[in-house]
């Protein structure tokens, strides 16, 4: 376990830089879900049928695809829709094209320091969160926001904890 939270090979993926999971300014509990995240260990359907669970795979938040790691935090529509929003709001972000433990692992390369790379370091941490949680809000409680109200969902996150974490001022 010590050897996976250094970020050394875990089970035949390829080492990633831990740097871009574990960032002091986010919270231990998202960081956590960032690196189940990367190696594919979230109970996303397709997970779960593989525990022999009797699911009808569909994507919640596009009803177009299959609920799989990737659909759900690169290929899905819906989403697709809060990581432009994001792109427009932080400037020069890459919008992840083909599969997530990719962007985790190649995220510090796409930050540049242009004094906004505190918002890039959280933007994927919280965009993620966000997406996972609102997920979450269609299946367990009925409740589906708008792409808009998540990606600002997200970038609020990241604010908060860049003040929390004094690499902001509050005003």
């Amino acid at each position: 376990m010590y050897r996976c939270l250094r970020g050394e090979a875990y089970k035949g993926l390829p080492n990633f830089h831990v740097g871009s999971v574990w960032r002091l300014i986010v919270p231990t509990k998202i960081c956590s879900f960032i690196w189940l995240v990367a190696h594919k260990r979230i109970f996303t359907i397709d997970n779960l049928k593989k525990r022999s669970l009797s699911l009808a795979n569909i994507c919640e938040m596009c009803s177009e695809d299959e609920e799989t790691i990737n659909h759900i935090f690169i290929h899905c529509k819906f989403n697709k829709d809060v990581w432009d929003r994001l792109r427009r709001a932080c400037g020069s972000l890459e919008t992840p094209v083909r599969d997530i433990f990719e962007v985790i692992s190649r995220w510090p390369t796409n930050c540049t320091d242009d004094g906004k790379s505190w918002i890039r370091y959280g933007v994927l941490h919280s965009v993620c969160w966000q997406i996972w949680l609102e997920r979450n809000n269609r299946i367990f409680r009925e409740v589906r926001l708008q792409a808009k109200v998540v990606a600002r969902k997200a970038l609020m996150d990241v604010v908060e904890w860049s003040v929390a974490g004094g690499i902001v001022d509050k005003s």
